[in-house]
């Protein structure tokens, strides 16, 4: 009996960070939804959107070695 106790608080504890993990989810697709400020922004920081017009300025620690692939669409 102690075991499936065991079993089941464990269980209950996960399933309680799961749906921790889905509100927060669920509150990002709301924003991106109703923001396309918030949709810009992870455009831009996930995959490096950039404005016609705007220049990409990068920069690099003097200690890091730079490996830089551009590509043109």
């Amino acid at each position: 009996m102690k075991s499936l106790r065991q079993s089941v608080a464990l269980e209950s504890s996960q399933n309680q960070k799961l749906k921790l993990r889905n509100d927060k989810l669920y509150a990002e697709i709301l924003s991106l939804r109703h923001s396309n400020e918030v949709l810009e922004g992870m455009a831009r920081e996930n995959l490096g959107l950039i404005k016609a017009g705007e220049v990409f300025y990068q920069f690099i620690p003097k200690n890091q070695i730079a490996t830089v692939s551009l590509k043109e669409t």
